[in-house]
């Protein structure tokens, strides 16, 4: 039985570090509409205002690290045995989610009851965003992020008057649970990032222009729900205070610690490149120096055997799909040969191609992609040219997509050289065999319906979402971090170990096989080279129009690119 797919509600996901202030935001975003759990923490003497979480959401949490072997004050990173840290993560991702994504699922569908739109907080959450991103969106809500930072000191001073924790385990853990939530934006993710100082300073204001970056439903506050918001939002309930330059005056705080803390303080004026530089290299620094402290949370046999082992009886009784099917999205001439070959040495007979007849409308097409797909339940991976985002919903079924991105103007290369000796009579194989390739483009573009030589890959990324959810190019950098794997054909290898390490908690045996078939390109030039000969062989006017013609396709290159 196929799915339906109805419009998202929006979540408003409060992340931070505990005694940020992400419990002020929380109850601060509800006097703008934005509804609370139905069963909120109670308010303790450590936090009179209150949480403003919920109960079922910060138990599934900790039932989590515990599965892991770790607790809120002791949260990773954690490792496998005998894998780094990288891999780790993207295997534990799978199996988390295997565990606990239908009670997830199940917990925000009973807490919330169907409202929208919804904020949700619990810390803890930002250790885990890919499993709760995930769940949101098989509740039916469409995630947007908020994330509150507070100078570390004082969040030290905080726990320990609360915790009795030190100064360097509470600089630690205000690192780990920051960086957590900052990597969203490594994946094009937008997240409003602003401090405790300012929304203590204009709580109105900070949250409104939270809501305006994020383009979430900001509604002017009357008088008495201002008031409220002000009155809420006490610097009276302020108990430590540190000058941000007191953190380069204090001993014993890493490099890392003030690193991160500058780059909190600089988010909103960097690039998204900056941000993502800056963040792959504070993580390697963080995952290292937890190694070479010999710290590291390593999840025993015992524990993973136990997580593996009751993944299959907890989704069934969550309701969670039993079987998972990997479904190819085979892009032209973006390696996907190699990859279906791949999946065919993977899954022999129970690994299937198909294309899909019809009008350039997907809803004929995903209507058939369903169909095909409910009709072969021994099915375990498939690959279509045709088939089209978004991924089908199947009962009984967790539908992984995969696909790959390429260069778009080293891609358009790539076809042309193959559409010129391939035997099918497409239009785009007689326009190569008819010109060179100048005036294979040029014919191309003639055709102002054509998407061919026209932002290919970003109209294809763009239909995960509806139209309505926003510009293509929005659509398709959503679509990158909402899918669970995208490769680069570029990064080809390192993309297929990622892929391994992604698949192999569902399928114990896949294996990445290096396999390159179909390669069109007739050297080893550097792409580089390959660009600056393209421009030669078109011209520079030629070549620049191409580049206006895909310049959504260069966008969404550049992000994958920097995951790798």
């Amino acid at each position: 039985m196929v799915a339906d797919f109805p419009e998202k509600r929006m979540a408003l996901v409060v992340l931070g570090m505990h005694r940020s202030g992400t419990s002020a935001v929380s109850r601060g975003l509800s006097f703008f509409g934005y509804a609370q759990p139905s069963d909120l923490v109670l308010s303790q003497s450590d936090n009179p205002s209150g949480f403003w979480e919920s109960r079922a959401i910060v138990r599934l949490n900790r039932s989590i690290l515990d599965a892991l072997g770790g607790t809120w004050s002791k949260p990773g990173p954690f490792f496998l045995e005998r894998k780094g840290a990288r891999e780790s993560r993207e295997m534990l991702d799978e199996i988390v989610w295997s565990r606990f994504g239908g009670e997830a699922k199940a917990t925000l569908e009973s807490v919330y009851r169907g409202a929208g739109p919804i904020v949700l907080k619990d810390p803890r959450i930002s250790l885990f965003l890919p499993f709760w991103q995930r769940a949101l969106d098989a509740a039916g809500y469409s995630p947007k992020y908020v994330l509150i930072y507070r100078n570390p000191l004082e969040v030290a001073a905080s726990l320990r008057e609360r915790n009795r924790l030190g100064l360097r385990p509470s600089l630690l853990l205000w690192v780990q649970y920051n960086l957590a939530a900052m990597e969203l934006c490594r994946s094009n993710i937008p997240v409003a990032v602003f401090g405790f100082d300012e929304l203590l300073a204009d709580p109105q204001t900070t949250l409104v222009d939270a809501l305006n970056r994020l383009d979430a439903p900001a509604p002017a506050l009357g008088s008495d729900a201002a008031t409220g918001l002000r009155e809420f939002v006490s610097g009276a309930d302020r108990h430590h205070i540190a000058a941000s330059e007191s953190l380069a005056e204090t001993p014993f705080v890493a490099n890392l610690v003030r690193d991160t803390w500058s780059l909190l303080q600089r988010w909103n004026q960097c690039s998204p490149a900056e941000q993502s530089v800056s963040l792959l290299e504070m993580r390697e620094t963080l995952d290292s120096a937890v190694v070479l402290a010999g710290s590291p949370t390593v999840v025993t046999k015992e524990k993973l055997h136990s997580l593996v082992e009751n993944s299959e009886r907890h989704s069934k009784v969550a309701g969670s799909p039993a079987r998972t099917l990997v479904l190819h999205y085979h892009l032209f001439k973006n390696a996907g040969t190699s990859v279906d070959e791949l999946l065919k040495r993977n899954f022999g007979a129970r690994w299937a191609q198909k294309e899909f007849e019809g009008g350039p409308g997907r809803e004929k097409k995903a209507v058939q992609l369903a169909s095909y797909l409910g009709e072969k339940p021994n099915l375990l991976a498939f690959s279509s040219h045709t088939a089209q985002l978004p991924t089908p919903q199947l009962e009984g079924v967790s539908v992984f997509p995969i696909l790959f991105i390429r260069h778009p103007i080293d891609r358009l290369r790539s076809a042309y050289s193959f559409e010129r000796v391939q035997t099918a009579d497409t239009l785009g194989a007689q326009l190569a065999k008819q010109h060179d390739f100048a005036g294979y483009l040029r014919e191309h573009l003639k055709l102002p319906l054509n998407r061919s030589v026209r932002n290919f890959q970003t109209g294809r990324l763009a239909r995960n979402e509806p139209a309505s959810a926003g510009s293509e190019l929005e659509r398709a950098l959503r679509a990158l971090k909402t899918l669970p794997f995208i490769g680069l054909v570029e990064a080809y290898d390192r993309s297929i170990e990622r892929l391994e390490a992604l698949l192999r908690p569902r399928f114990p045996r896949f294996h990445a096989v290096m396999v390159h078939k179909n390669i069109t390109r007739p050297d080893d030039s550097s792409l580089e080279e390959r660009l600056a000969a393209v421009e030669r062989e078109i011209g520079a006017e030629l070549f620049e129009a191409i580049c206006v013609a895909n310049a959504d396709d260069l966008e969404v290159y550049c992000a994958v690119k920097a995951c790798y």
